[in-house]
């Protein structure tokens, strides 16, 4: 956007296998907000990719093609 701010983190090289395809993450959804929290910056993706290793449950706020959806998860 025009003040530069984060609006997503976008993945593209997800390997087969990895928590990502499990948790049904596809190469081009863009995350936007994880368990009600917004993922806004670096250290934001990052306490987000900790949480999901420890978490039992996770909510994720993503847009695929164009669109918002929401999904949940139980990890554990």
């Amino acid at each position: 956007n025009a003040a530069g701010e984060i609006e997503c983190f976008r993945f593209m090289s997800i390997q087969p296998g990895s928590i990502y395809t499990q948790l049904g993450l596809q190469n081009g959804d863009c995350v936007f907000g994880a368990n009600g929290e917004k993922i806004d910056s670096p250290q934001k993706a990052m306490e987000f990719y900790n949480a999901i290793k420890n978490a039992p449950g996770l909510s994720l706020q993503l847009e695929r093609d164009g669109q918002r959806l929401e999904t949940n998860y139980n990890i554990k």
